[in-house]
């Protein structure tokens, strides 16, 4: 009952919420048209428009927040088609007096810890997610990667919204930010599994 599930679809989540009240779900925002020219199978994303996702957000409670894919839409974490939406959010009250969050792809160029930061600390009354505890996407694929999920790790040890999603983590990277975080910072997902995928999970 307290996990965060998303579909790019935001009529999939509404429906789930709607036969399943006891769940919880973020809004996925789209800024671009790039996830439907990666995987035109899928459809094309529900329209992101503000009016209408701030209000569906207000008007259903199993809503805790939004949902954006920096690396697939192209638009920086910190860029200011993400912060109006954020400004919008940041004036609700959730009905049952509980925070709103915000999950972030964290990835190279697009989602960098130190956007994050801007976000987190510009949104304190915001919880901030970031996912994969940052992953290097990029060809190379890896070159720094650890240098940035450790100023990951560190912003979240820092700053009290700031937290850390697990999927796509290896092993010790998770290990690593329990130990520099607290087991309280650090949140399973289920993205894809933990241990990577070029790991073999026994």
């Amino acid at each position: 009952e307290r996990a965060l599930f998303f579909d790019r679809h935001n009529k999939v989540a509404e429906a789930f919420l709607k036969a399943y009240p006891q769940l919880r779900a973020l809004a996925w925002v789209t800024l671009s048209e790039r996830p439907y020219k990666l995987s035109p199978n899928r459809g094309m994303p529900d329209a992101s428009d503000l009016g209408t996702v701030i209000s569906m957000v207000k008007a259903n409670p199993g809503f805790m927040g939004l949902k954006f894919h920096p690396t697939i839409d192209q638009v920086p974490a910190n860029d200011e088609r993400v912060k109006v939406f954020l400004r919008e959010l940041a004036k609700l009250q959730h009905p049952l007096g509980l925070q709103y969050s915000v999950l972030i792809h964290g990835a190279v160029d697009y989602g960098e810890p130190r956007q994050i930061r801007e976000l987190a600390e510009e949104f304190p009354n915001l919880n901030f997610i970031i996912g994969h505890i940052f992953i290097d996407n990029t060809v190379e694929g890896g070159k720094d990667s650890w240098s940035r999920r450790l100023e990951a790790m560190q912003l979240a040890r820092d700053l009290p919204n700031v937290y850390l999603e697990t999927s796509w983590a290896p092993w010790g990277i998770i290990l690593k930010a329990i130990e520099i975080d607290g087991s309280d910072k650090v949140i399973f997902g289920t993205d894809l599994m933990s241990g990577t995928h070029h790991e073999k999970n026994n």
